[in-house]
Parts: C-alpha cells; sequence; structure tokens
C-alpha cells in the first residue's frame, strides 16, 4: 500500500469505530426508554428492545387495541384471499401496517426459530417449508408472535409451548 492509502484506511477504520460507538449510544438509550415503560418492557423481553420500540411508537400500544386479531391487522400481517369471479387466489398479508414493524418483527421471528428448539420443529413441519417457500413459515410465525405480544402486553407471562401444537411435531 502507498502511504495515502494507509492513511486512507487509517481515517475510514476511525470513522467506522466511531460510527460503531454511536450506534452502541443509541441503542443504551433505547434500551433505557423500553425499559422505562411498562408495558414495551414486557414486549421487549419477546421481540427485543428495537423491535418493541417500533410496535410502540408506529402502530401504538398493545393495550390499545381490543383483540389479538386487531394488532396483527394494525400491523399489517392479516390475511386476505385475492380472488375474481373465475379465479380463486392465494391467501397473502394485507401488508397495510408500518413496513418498519413487520421488518423487525420478522428479524424476531428469526431470532427465535434460530433460539426455540419447538418454533423451528413447527416451521419444518408446515408444508410450506418443505417446498422450498420458508418465508411462508416465518410469516405464520410472525403472525403468532404479533398475537402473542398483545397478551404479553396485558400481562401474561410469555410461553412459547402456547403458540403451538407440540402434538403433531415429532
Amino acid at each position: 500500500m502507498t502511504a495515502g492509502e494507509e492513511e486512507r484506511l487509517r481515517v475510514i477504520a476511525h470513522q467506522i469505530d466511531l460510527q460503531t460507538r454511536r450506534l452502541d449510544e443509541v441503542d443504551t438509550a433505547l434500551a433505557k426508554l423500553v425499559a422505562d415503560d411498562a408495558v414495551l418492557s414486557r414486549l421487549a423481553q419477546v421481540v427485543g428492545p428495537a423491535c418493541a420500540a417500533c410496535i410502540g411508537s408506529l402502530v401504538g400500544s398493545p393495550l390499545d387495541f381490543e383483540s389479538a386479531r386487531a394488532l396483527e391487522k394494525a400491523m399489517g400481517l392479516n390475511l386476505k384471499e385475492k380472488s375474481s369471479g373465475n379465479h380463486k387466489g392465494r391467501m397473502h398479508i394485507t401488508k397495510r401496517g408500518p413496513g418498519q414493524v413487520r421488518h423487525l418483527l420478522f428479524l424476531a421471528a428469526l431470532r427465535f426459530m434460530k433460539d426455540d428448539a419447538t418454533a423451528l420443529a413447527w416451521c419444518r413441519a408446515r408444508k410450506g417449508y418443505q417446498a422450498a417457500q420458508k418465508l411462508k413459515a416465518i410469516v405464520a410465525l410472525m403472525r403468532k408472535l404479533a398475537r402473542a405480544l398483545w397478551h404479553v402486553a396485558r400481562g401474561a407471562t410469555f410461553d412459547p409451548t402456547k403458540l403451538f401444537d407440540t402434538r403433531r411435531l415429532d
């Protein structure tokens, strides 16, 4: 490397270090804000502080919704059939809620699937997962998590075994 390239690399490494520190500060501040709110702190135990804060700011408090289905709909995770008079369509999520919430809930579902053997077994047992359409299984897990968050916000403890019918799993 030339001296100019070395200096440029040094500046880039310094900028990366600086931005990493700032990001850590933001994460710490966000975790503190979430911990100060009783409802968001319960949600954060399930999906993490970033996802909990995103749900609280973009969708509102889960306590404001009269049912788990209403919260799921506000997140854009409710199912809708795309059909016409001659064509019977498939079910799709509506995506009417904030996309950022769905994105962070998707990441939370992936982390949940990685950490919980029952969730992974449930996803693998789905037909869509076996047909190389794993995304449908993850979206189904997101929908389950969204409904569970409604109950967690009301004080129920999060129990992953309540999300799945374990009698059908291996």
